[in-house]
């Protein structure tokens, strides 16, 4: 699925499966998930709690107010190398594959389907959402360089401002919904942090589809088919043959 390239440009790429509700979920569970999964993610397991920041306006008039919200314990199973990753918690499980990314036919899709089976048998869970996202560095041995010239889509109206100097950084940001299918893209386009000679590029595609009602594992697999045919459309009709010639290099 998609087009094949040497050295793919990817730092990570996350499928993630929201429950339609949460499992249960107690002190032992992380060890029972361990255990079940040894397996293939022998490294000693860690847990996650995440916290969100929101800031709530105020319908009296008065300033706006900060809450924090904490997410559910998970827990990230790992291979040995950690290359290869199991998040479990509460109210989701998500599948992580790090560099070198081998392919999703080949190697990704199979661990999904293993693994979330694996989740689903052990908590008959549903599925309100699935996510999936690509995380991409693209290296350039040069200095500087022209966005459009690796970018297609990305115009410089820095040019235009009153102000005499390069452009040290930059983030594009686009997110697009679509009522009808129910899913939602967030495409992020950003400049990295490099070595001396080199530029580096961040291009971030984050997918999702929102089921109107809870779903299986089989529909669940079917609208990841259809976010990754999406995901690969999306980021050949972003990149230009200067950036593939870099993906193809040896």
């Amino acid at each position: 699925m998609g087009v094949k390239y040497k050295n793919p440009p990817i730092e990570e790429a996350v499928c993630q499966f929201t429950f339609a509700e949460n499992i249960p979920w107690g002190i032992a569970t992380p060890g029972q998930l361990f255990e079940r999964f040894q397996e293939h993610y022998p490294a000693e397991p860690t847990q996650q709690q995440l916290v969100q920041a929101n800031l709530l306006n105020s319908a009296t008039g008065e300033a706006p107010s900060l809450s924090l919200v904490q997410s559910p314990t998970r827990v990230q199973l790992r291979s040995e190398d950690d290359t290869r990753r199991l998040t479990v918690g509460a109210d989701l499980a998500a599948v992580h594959t790090l560099k070198p990314y081998v392919g999703f036919e080949e190697e990704l899709l199979p661990r999904i389907k293993r693994d979330i089976a694996v989740v689903v048998a052990q908590f008959g869970v549903t599925f309100s959402r699935v996510s999936l996202r690509y995380i991409n560095r693209i290296n350039v041995a040069k200095a500087t360089v022209e966005l459009k010239d690796y970018f297609n889509y990305i115009t410089d109206p820095i040019d235009m401002l009153p102000f005499n100097g390069v452009v040290a950084g930059f983030l594009y940001r686009t997110q697009l919904e679509s009522p009808q299918e129910r899913t939602a893209c967030a495409v992020t386009v950003a400049s990295l942090q490099a070595d001396p000679g080199m530029t580096s590029f961040l291009l971030d595609i984050d997918l999702t589809f929102a089921a109107a009602a809870p779903i299986d594992l089989e529909d669940a697999l079917s609208s990841l088919t259809t976010l990754k045919r999406q995901e690969n459309e999306i980021f050949e009709s972003l990149i230009t043959p200067t950036s593939r010639k870099l993906f193809n290099d040896e």
